[in-house]
């Protein structure tokens, strides 16, 4: 296996440069290029790093809640017990030059209006202006896509945790209300009560 890797990068160096490489020296060009783009996010004076990712949208079915298309990072904070019906187009749709392969169709239940925000909204209400970039988690999965376009329901955020202790790079987490992260905060207040208690006795 490590013998088919170092031929897939020797082979991959070779066809790319028009020159054969040593895995070594492919190793440090890609070290080299990490420190390159870690040294101009110090510099940046962009509040957050954005990433852009090269799957194609022809992958994923166009997402619609309550009639209005949206990214499919809205899906990250739908709660299931909100839902009144879901559809399913199996019909292939462009949007904006994009391509989804099918539309879904989530109705929510008239009582439940949910509050949409952008990560970057996020970012600006909840903390202090910084020029650090900004790294953000949902349920400790890294988000790729562009913050600004990053809709989450700002209802389903149970926490926000900002851990700046790395001075060059600031990371915000978000938890999201699950059954498994409410659950999990109430046994540590509980946990965090007993312990307080028992010291003052």
């Amino acid at each position: 296996m490590k013998q088919k890797l170092i031929f897939a990068l020797v082979l991959v160096a070779f066809t790319t440069k028009g020159v054969c490489q040593t895995s070594s020296e492919v190793a440090t060009n890609e070290l080299n290029k990490s420190k390159d783009l870690i040294e101009k996010a110090k510099n940046d004076t962009l509040p957050t790093v954005e990433f852009t990712t090269t799957a194609s949208g022809s992958l994923q079915p166009a997402f619609y809640i309550n009639g209005k298309h949206y990214n499919l990072s809205i899906t990250k904070t739908i709660d299931p017990q909100d839902i009144d019906s879901i559809s399913v187009l199996k019909k292939e749709i462009v949007i904006n030059n994009t391509k989804y392969n099918g539309q879904i169709y989530i109705k929510l239940k008239k009582e439940y209006n949910p509050k949409l925000i952008s990560l970057t909204a996020i970012q600006q209400k909840y903390t202090k202006p910084t020029s650090m970039p900004t790294i953000f988690l949902i349920d400790n999965d890294i988000i790729k896509d562009n913050y600004a376009d990053y809709l989450i329901d700002e209802k389903k955020v149970l926490k926000i945790i900002v851990d700046t202790t790395d001075s060059h790079i600031a990371v915000i987490k978000l938890i999201t209300r699950t059954e498994e992260n409410i659950k999990k905060a109430n046994e540590i207040t509980i946990k965090g009560a007993k312990e307080i208690q028992a010291q003052l006795n």
